[in-house]
């Protein structure tokens, strides 16, 4: 059953996924999604292969367009950083 945030369509799989090809062990997620009081937050999850840990950061956004436009930025800032979008919709569990 998908998640409903706000009277949404929005589900976690409309996040991006993010690979750093030069050494393909480095990888981000954003995907928006409720918290748990129903409000709407973009998650921040990202790993390296050479770590044992991973970080993860939640950003609170008022509506689904500033949740579009953060995962866009991100986007944007990884793409900079020599990430590329393995997809733009993935799921994960």
């Amino acid at each position: 059953m998908p998640l409903n945030p706000v009277g949404s369509q929005l589900t976690p799989a409309d996040g991006q996924l993010f690979v750093r090809p030069a050494d393909g062990r480095y990888y981000w997620i954003a995907p928006p999604a409720p918290d748990l009081f129903g409000d709407l937050v973009v998650e921040c999850w990202y790993v390296s292969l050479h770590s044992r840990r991973g970080q993860y950061r939640c950003h609170a956004v008022p509506d689904l367009a500033a949740a579009e436009k953060l995962v866009g930025e991100i986007g944007r800032l990884r793409r900079r950083h020599g990430y590329l979008a393995l997809s733009s919709a993935c799921t994960h569990s």
